[in-house]
């Protein structure tokens, strides 16, 4: 089942007389599912191996498979060194973290600048680390 756009929520929450009747209608088009299933179905859709992606993004392995399992909420940087683990783009590292109910990369934000711009030149969890660090900003990991 196709969900609405998000803008078409906003426009039905807008034109709704009561929250009750607004959540009641939109009930199918609210995200459910845990992290963790979303992020497996990204690691199959892209062939990915979740101990390649661990290692890539400096993830110790039983933690990795905890998120993956939906037994551990990864905090927003752990879910950002999953996605530079999985060389994502920025539009699939921006859909991740709406999906987590994090908040996206903001380019006025300093230390996400930083984080956007190794993104955005497809640099390795290493380098952006070490950009943060030089711009004594917190790493990653």
């Amino acid at each position: 089942m196709i969900q609405k756009p998000t803008t078409e929520l906003l426009d039905s929450l807008k034109n709704s007389e009561t929250i009750q009747n607004y959540l009641s209608e939109c009930e199918k088009d609210f995200v459910k599912h845990p992290i963790g299933q979303y992020l497996n179905n990204l690691a199959l859709e892209k062939g990915l191996s979740k101990s390649k992606i661990f290692a890539k993004a400096e993830l110790n392995e039983i933690y990795g498979y905890q998120i993956f399992g939906d037994s551990k909420n990864p905090s927003r940087d752990k879910l950002l060194c999953i996605c530079l683990g999985m060389e994502l783009s920025l539009a699939e590292v921006t859909n991740v973290l709406k999906y987590a109910g994090y908040a996206v990369l903001y380019p006025r934000d300093r230390r996400d600048s930083i984080i956007l711009y190794g993104i955005l030149n497809k640099a390795d969890i290493y380098q952006i680390n070490e950009w943060l660090y030089d711009a004594k900003e917190q790493t990653l990991c």
